[in-house]
């Protein structure tokens, strides 16, 4: 939502109890590989963000650095690229992320 690519990745990390990305130096990698996504294609609310492009960058790179998502991340992930091709489809204009906002606003991980 804010954009903060380094935050995204290390939550992107905590979605499996069994992780394969451990090493720190693979693990702050992955991370810098997400800030320069975010750099590029989800820059915060209010941005533009096509959700599903951010969404398949984060996959493509999560496969490149081998990072591990347990089965509920990927079918939530893969329901939330349903929802913005649907949304896409109907009303062009319409961001997934920015009607989102005030929903991913109240829950902020400690």
């Amino acid at each position: 939502g804010d954009g903060d690519g380094w935050r995204a990745g290390q939550c992107v990390l905590e979605f499996s109890d069994r992780q394969t990305c451990v090493k720190p130096s693979d693990r702050d990698a992955f991370c810098a590989a997400m800030v320069d996504i975010f750099a590029v294609y989800c820059r915060g609310y209010g941005t533009n963000v096509s959700v599903g492009q951010v969404l398949i960058e984060v996959l493509q790179c999560i496969r490149l650095h081998k990072v591990r998502i347990d089965v509920n991340y990927a079918t939530l992930v893969i329901n939330i690229l349903c929802l913005h091709g649907l949304a896409e489809a109907l009303q062009p204009d319409y961001n997934v992320l920015d009607a989102a906002k005030p929903l991913l606003s109240v829950y902020r991980p400690g």
